[in-house]
């Protein structure tokens, strides 16, 4: 059953590609599709626990509570790619999805409207600036140790935000741990104002047509 399931989302998958690739796609018949794919999105289990690609480019009829097994039950525990790009999930749902999948090495947002800001400074420090108040003078006493085991570094490497017109703000600080962060693209983002980035690996930020103004 679970070797079906996968082989059912792996088709459906590929149809929807298909379908976006050719000139005779319909608005019914793409939700049509997108509807007969969101129940596999649901019930992802073991059946498909070794996939580390997923592409879901376009799916306009995505909804944001479609993903939620893929951050909260982690149904692809090996899952290290993943492409959302020009899909209408919510700030909340992207803000999910960054917060708990740490495993994920590429990450492509591409022309996300309703992606507002990436910001990573409030959410991802909490558990370190609970540390300092606990304990100022030693960072790496034998409680801090713990939770730096229980927020493991991301493994994130490329972060494509291509497009993305309602960005204004990106803060990743230190304590976000993308030491892995080695590509990020924010270009064609004309509402840009802030981009604040604390990431050692860092070697190609784009900015290519951010306004700044």
């Amino acid at each position: 059953m679970y070797a079906w399931t996968t082989k059912m989302l792996q088709m459906s998958i590929s149809l929807l590609q298909t379908m976006m690739d050719s000139s005779f796609v319909t608005n019914a018949s793409l939700s049509s599709l997108l509807l007969a794919l969101e129940p596999f999105l649901m019930t992802l289990t073991y059946g498909s626990s070794f996939s580390k690609v997923l592409k879901l480019q376009a799916c306009k009829d995505l909804s944001d509570t479609s993903l939620e097994p893929l951050y909260r039950k982690g149904a692809l525990p090996l899952l290290q790619e993943l492409d959302l790009s020009y899909g209408p999930l919510c700030q909340s749902a992207i803000d999910g999805l960054l917060a708990c999948c740490t495993h994920l090495t590429h990450l492509s947002l591409n022309g996300c409207v309703n992606m507002h800001d990436l910001n990573w400074g409030s959410n991802a420090s909490q558990p370190f600036e609970s540390m300092r108040a606990r304990d100022s003078s030693s960072l790496f006493c034998h409680e801090n140790k713990q939770d730096l085991i229980k927020h493991p570094n991301r493994l994130l490497q490329n972060l494509n935000c291509v497009g993305c017109p309602k960005i204004r703000k990106v803060l990743i600080p230190f304590m976000a741990r993308c030491f892995h962060l080695s590509l990020l693209n924010l270009s064609l983002s004309s509402n840009l104002k802030e981009v604040d980035i604390s990431c050692v690996s860092l070697c190609f930020l784009n900015l290519r047509y951010a306004s700044f103004s």
